[in-house]
């Protein structure tokens, strides 16, 4: 059952590490504590999150990154990241992002089988349903346009089922996408008959009405905390009316140091220290023009937002976040004021959130020691000693 998943844990609101296997985290700098997901950084920040008592840890898929100082150029596949820190760890639930247009659903699902079978119930699907022609260029491919590629989506997740179920009975498929013939069961995730815990990106509304329909979570950042409830509650009435209850979690970038001063002193210092070409990289792939290139942007069409103009300050704005949190609502401050931000999450109806820094093993300890005990005061979080290992 997925009750025993740690993403529906006894913890209200839910905590984890996300993009931690590519390099950069979430952060395009070029300090010298910029994080390198090497192997031994990777088990050793799985083994102290894992002691720490959070729930999850989410990666990012990357196959090109975004140029630059080398910005989430390097790093981890998430397959077998996932499946290389499943021994090293006991409690902490362990996700791949698995792109859709990359992997043949039949050999997705064997892998992502096996992984669960290793974690013993603790493993997770975030899928993405294409949005990097480029990448997809590397494999021969090329992008669906927009409401096509939730159209094959949910073939793929509809196979990926099939592969998973215990009926034993082999299929054939028939699909606008995918013709496949005698599809075999094969060993199933372990804690449950069906799925894993699956989560998605999605702001679209044919996105959000592919992950309603098919995911348990919801990653998406909110715009403001003074916006957070509605936005949230929008998500969630949106998959009651289709029939579902898809909780939501928010992704994060938190710079937290012992005051507020010292935070945002840091966040300019990141600032000052930014990969300045990964960051235009990323902002002119996703269709976001650029008003100091010569107002050039992607044209890939893959995001509602290609061929946006934005101002000099808008385009600053925007950058700064990609920065110092690629797109992700940015927590800074003390202990005192992230967990007030968090707490505003949870009162806006997230169930958890999922959150990058800048160097994870060098600031876990501050999050640890000062941030998680304010939630577990506030009702939040259980002590991680009082949770029952998976």
């Amino acid at each position: 059952m997925k009750t025993n998943h740690p993403l529906f844990s006894d913890h209200r609101f839910k905590l984890g590490m996300f993009c931690s296997n590519l390099d950069g985290g979430l952060s395009a700098n070029v300090l010298p504590e910029r994080w390198k997901a090497n192997w031994d950084n990777c088990i050793e920040l799985a083994r102290r999150s894992d002691e720490a008592g959070l729930d999850v840890l989410v990666p990012a898929s990357r196959w090109i990154g975004f140029g630059g100082a080398g910005y989430q150029e390097e790093g981890m596949e998430s397959l077998i990241w996932a499946a290389a820190l499943a021994h090293a760890t006991e409690r902490i639930a362990l996700f791949s992002t698995v792109h859709v247009p990359m992997f043949h659903p039949i050999l997705a699902g064997k892998q992502m089988a096996a992984i669960d079978q290793l974690l013993r119930g603790r493993y997770g699907l975030n899928i993405v349903c294409g949005w990097n022609q480029r990448e997809a260029a590397m494999f021969g491919l090329r992008l669906h346009e927009h409401d096509k590629q939730y159209e094959q989506a949910q073939e793929w997740i509809d196979i990926v089922r099939s592969v998973w179920r215990r009926d034993g009975v082999p299929k054939d498929f028939e699909g606008t996408y995918y013709k496949l013939e005698q599809i075999h069961r094969v060993q199933g995730p372990a804690a449950y008959d069906g799925d894993p815990v699956i989560v998605n990106a999605a702001f679209s509304p044919r996105g959000r009405e592919f992950a309603a329909k098919n995911c348990d979570f919801l990653l998406s950042s909110p715009s403001t905390l003074e916006s957070a409830r509605d936005e949230v509650t929008a998500i969630k009435d949106n998959a009651q009316a289709l029939g579902h209850d898809t909780g939501v979690l928010s992704t994060c970038h938190i710079i937290c140091r012992p005051t507020r001063a010292e935070a945002e002193e840091y966040r300019q210092h990141v600032l000052e220290n930014a990969d300045n070409e990964a960051a235009d990289n990323e902002l002119e792939l996703m269709g976001l023009f650029n008003p100091r290139v010569n107002e050039r942007g992607a044209g890939l069409g893959a995001s509602e937002t290609a061929g946006a103009k934005l101002t000099p300050e808008q385009y600053a704005e925007v950058r700064g976040r990609v920065i110092t949190g690629h797109h992700s609502f940015p927590l800074v401050g003390s202990p005192d004021d992230v967990a007030d931000g968090l707490v505003r999450m949870a009162e806006a109806g997230y169930s958890g959130a999922v959150f990058g820094l800048t160097n994870y093993l060098d600031e876990l300890p501050l999050i640890r020691d000062e941030v998680l005990p304010r939630l577990e005061a506030k009702g939040l979080r259980e002590p991680a000693d009082a949770l029952v290992s998976a």
